[in-house]
């Protein structure tokens, strides 16, 4: 009887010991570990989501709020694709314009329609992320993971980013992307607090629906500087390489772009925020035309103005004088 006491009591502490191991796991599966890995800890947070009864196709009136030169919450946290957790800033401080975008990796239509046209126009420019600019998809869905953030991020970039130069294909034992082939694109998840101060500075309204299990939102990419400022916003699906470089080239101040880029376009177009593309302003067009006009008469007239006519050799006389063969009539008496 002992015997059997003793063995019984022996499972219970084994037991009671697997249950706190299991109880420690299942806690650090939903917490920030001593390595800074990021697990999301929470689903949608009711309080902080605006939520809308019925369809998503029922919901109208999602747009975007613009909010010119607002200031980025800079210090928000967010995970990366690794599951490290990074600040918003730390994309901010490589000297480069942001291309910031909202989207999330089970939406059925929407996010995979504007994210497939983004990255075919912007691998049209020559414009190079990770050298010209940064991209930075912030999923709107906290229960998303960096595992999940990673796998969208390497489809689109397998998809339409242009292999770097002198890297070979992978082999067949490894299907993941180089970090020279990544570089530049960010696919970042988040906790429900983050996303919803970062979009609510921006602008970018967007809706849960708990039928539909689904979120209605605008499609926009929006332009930020390097201090983390807003600078313009792209809405809708219809832009073209011209536009989105351009818009890259002024967000950057002019530290990526050529003198045509950065001083002829912007005197001569602006950006129509509607249509998002540049158009034309005639006026400007015909002053900077006739401005570019008169500077080259000057310089093709100046050099006759300017120069000295050719000086006689010799004495100069006028009139018949001047004829060697003239022989004056005798004076008479």
């Amino acid at each position: 009887m002992f015997h059997h006491f003793y063995l019984s009591k022996k499972t219970a502490v084994k037991a009671i010991a697997c249950l706190l191991v299991g109880f420690v796991m299942g806690a650090e599966v939903v917490s920030t570990d001593a390595y800074g890995q990021f697990h999301p800890k929470e689903r949608i947070n009711k309080n902080l989501v605006p939520q809308r009864p019925g369809s998503i196709k029922e919901i109208q009136g999602v747009e975007v709020e613009k909010h010119p030169d607002a200031a980025l919450g800079l210090d928000l946290e967010f995970a990366n694709e690794e599951g490290q957790r990074v600040r918003l800033g730390s994309v901010f401080n490589k000297g480069r314009p942001v291309i910031l975008s909202f989207n999330y990796s089970s939406c059925p239509k929407l996010c995979s329609q504007q994210l497939n046209r983004g990255f075919k126009v912007l691998n049209q420019t020559d414009k190079r992320a990770g050298q010209d600019f940064e991209f930075l998809s912030i999923s709107i869905d906290p229960r998303e993971t960096p595992q999940i953030a990673k796998q969208t991020r390497d489809k689109y970039v397998s998809q339409y980013v242009s292999k770097p130069e002198n890297e070979d294909s992978p082999g067949e034992e490894t299907k993941e992307l180089s970090k020279a082939h990544t570089k530049g694109w960010n696919f970042w998840v988040g906790d429900q607090e983050a996303i919803s101060r970062l979009a609510e500075t921006v602008g970018f309204n967007y809706y849960y629906d708990v039928q539909s299990d689904e979120y209605n939102h605008p499609a926009v990419f929006i332009l930020c500087t390097q201090e983390g400022r807003v600078y313009k916003y792209l809405n809708g699906l219809n832009y073209d390489p011209g536009t989105f470089k351009q818009l890259i080239v002024e967000t950057s101040n002019g530290t990526v772009g050529g003198f045509f880029d950065t001083y002829v376009i912007p005197l001569c177009w602006t950006y129509d925020p509607e249509r998002s593309k540049y158009t034309p302003l005639a006026t400007r067009i015909m002053s900077v035309t006739a401005g570019f006009t008169v500077v080259l008469m000057l310089a093709f007239l100046a050099p006759y103005w300017l120069k000295k006519p050719p000086q006689p050799k010799g004495d100069f006389k006028v009139g018949r004088e001047s004829d060697s063969s003239f022989n004056p009539p005798p004076k008479q008496n």
